[in-house]
């Protein structure tokens, strides 16, 4: 989906939408897809139309691992994926996010972050979710660190991290597209 002149498109993967359909509605200029596999938007669908919003937020069917995301976004959600994924599918995963953005486009990465959690309850409960992480889905949590050296790795600049206080462990990593290649 090409990008609009005044309007911001925004790539997300997430079957059921909430996120692209929020945003959508705080932002009237914002047309959003949401990429996922066919049984996931099955949710999605029926969020956007009970939403009404089929006219800003649509959806394409594909797999991250073996389907092209399209181009011409100007925001890329990555909303709880990098955990069940190993460090090398991550970085073609983001560099494909990468290819599907214009330079200067925005990712947002929402996932369980290693490490800078306050409090040893929080502490625990962060522990217990990368453990259950590994134990049902062979995933893992990653430290900022190593997911901005991924970021930059592949076109990606200044990575910053925005905690979550009220969701313990949990995390936002930023990246802005260069303007150089696709990533």
């Amino acid at each position: 989906m090409a990008a609009a002149i005044g309007c911001e498109d925004l790539a997300s993967g997430g079957g059921h939408g909430l996120y692209s359909i929020r945003f959508c509605q705080k932002y009237p200029k914002l047309s959003a897809t949401v990429f996922d596999l066919p049984q996931a938007l099955e949710a999605a669908r029926e969020t956007i139309a009970v939403g009404k919003m089929g006219d800003r937020v649509s959806v394409k069917e594909g797999d991250f691992s073996t389907d092209d995301l399209g181009s011409g976004y100007d925001v890329a959600l990555l909303f709880n994926n990098i955990h069940g994924c190993s460090p090398d599918r991550n970085t073609e995963l983001l560099h494909k996010v990468a290819g599907a953005l214009n330079p200067g486009g925005l990712i947002i990465i929402l996932d369980q972050i290693a490490g800078r959690v306050s409090g040893p309850a929080a502490r625990a409960l962060a522990r217990l979710t990368g453990l259950t992480l590994f134990n049902e889905a062979g995933g893992q949590t990653y430290a900022f660190d190593e997911i901005a050296r991924w970021l930059t790795k592949v076109g990606f600049a200044n990575p910053f991290r925005i905690n979550l206080p009220k969701t313990p462990g949990f995390g936002l990593v930023l990246g802005t597209k260069t303007g150089q290649g696709n990533g």
